[in-house]
């Protein structure tokens, strides 16, 4: 099963609340200690040794495992004050393209003008992390009429 957004990464331009990023609480990932990484298995370096998947530093990212709650959330901090990238994807259901992180009230990505909807289902190849729109709101409703 998926999940929707976030990359394991919240959205970069998610609300941060309570010390810990309200995205990740959107996602159904408790916030609790220990504070999760923002990895989210895309590892990838550009020029600036900056990881292109979770956007965290190289010296972040080594830090990570011996940083105390508040380094931890200091990092979460920074990740989310960056604007949101904007990005092409393709539906993990449909196979559709669409973009990911615009669209939304004050400039973040629209689905999170839609309400939580977790699990995501599974792509036939396993891969995906987000749905298009239409797929979103017709999952949506198959589980409120399940439910």
């Amino acid at each position: 099963m998926g999940f929707r957004r976030l990359d394991p990464q919240p959205h970069p331009g998610a609300a941060y609340a309570g010390g810990l990023p309200a995205g990740r609480a959107r996602c159904g990932v408790s916030m609790q200690s220990p504070v999760p990484s923002p990895c989210i298995q895309r590892c990838q370096l550009d020029g600036t040794q900056t990881c292109t998947g979770c956007r965290r530093t190289m010296a972040e990212i080594i830090a990570w495992p011996s940083l105390d709650e508040a380094g931890k959330v200091a990092v979460w901090q920074r990740l989310l004050a960056l604007p949101m990238p904007v990005r092409q994807k393709h539906c993990q259901q449909c196979g559709a393209a669409f973009t990911c992180g615009s669209g939304g009230v004050d400039g973040g990505c629209w689905c999170m003008e839609v309400a939580p909807v977790l699990p995501l289902p599974s792509s036939a190849t396993g891969e995906g992390d987000c749905l298009c729109a239409g797929c979103l709101m017709r999952h949506r409703a198959s589980l409120t009429n399940n439910g």
